[in-house]
């Protein structure tokens, strides 16, 4: 129900047991499962984190919005 409120129904960790799951989470361990997959997107992760970092840092009293915007890429 909480995720139907904020809109994350669809999300991977509100999601009920059934096909929908088991499809998103094979998608999911084919993309990131693998150790050398994992390590081949670890310089992306670690450039973005600095970046948000940075902005945090510099304008600490807008972590919130910060912090959405950062997670607008994920979705």
């Amino acid at each position: 129900m909480g995720g139907e409120l904020v809109g994350w129904k669809h999300s991977l960790p509100l999601l009920p047991y059934g096909d929908r799951l088991r499809w998103y989470r094979k998608t999911f361990h084919h993309s990131i499962g693998d150790r050398a997959i994992l390590d081949k997107y670890y310089p992306i992760i670690q450039m973005e984190t600095h970046i948000f970092l940075r902005r945090v840092l510099a304008k600490p009293d807008k972590l919130e919005a910060l912090m959405f915007d950062s997670m607008v890429y994920l979705f």
